[in-house]
């Protein structure tokens, strides 16, 4: 399955280790944020929401005081996606975290994907 993995710019180096386990299930990235260098956030911006549109399903790893991330997670339900969040000791109370599309992802030492969710949305890996 191709996933974008959204979180935190400073949090990068765990969404970083994310990707990683996400990829060692069999996973493709579609984007991998955390090793761009450029300073041209318009650049930035506009590969991300390729990225996300080349998505079969969109992963959040929530961490305080977020905000980009929280753009991408909606273009990513607007798209119609399937979201996998994982908080990092982080309560949210974000109401679109109640959304259908949205499933809490499992501890990604065990399972990355809630395979559970991922039948219910009839999603092949």
């Amino acid at each position: 399955m191709k996933i974008y993995v959204a979180g935190k710019w400073t949090n990068k180096e765990r969404v970083s280790q994310i990707m990683r386990i996400l990829e060692s299930h069999g996973h493709e990235i579609t984007f991998d944020w955390t090793a761009f260098e450029s300073n041209d956030f318009r650049e930035g911006a506009i590969e991300d929401m390729r990225a996300i549109k080349r998505a079969d399903a969109f992963y959040l790893v929530v961490s305080e005081d977020m905000k980009g991330a929280w753009t991408e997670f909606g273009a990513a339900l607007a798209l119609g996606l399937p979201c996998y969040v994982q908080h990092e000791g982080t309560y949210c109370n974000n109401i679109f975290l109640s959304h259908p599309l949205v499933k809490r992802a499992f501890t990604l030492d065990e399972e990355p994907i809630n395979q559970k969710a991922m039948e219910e949305y009839s999603i092949e890996e």
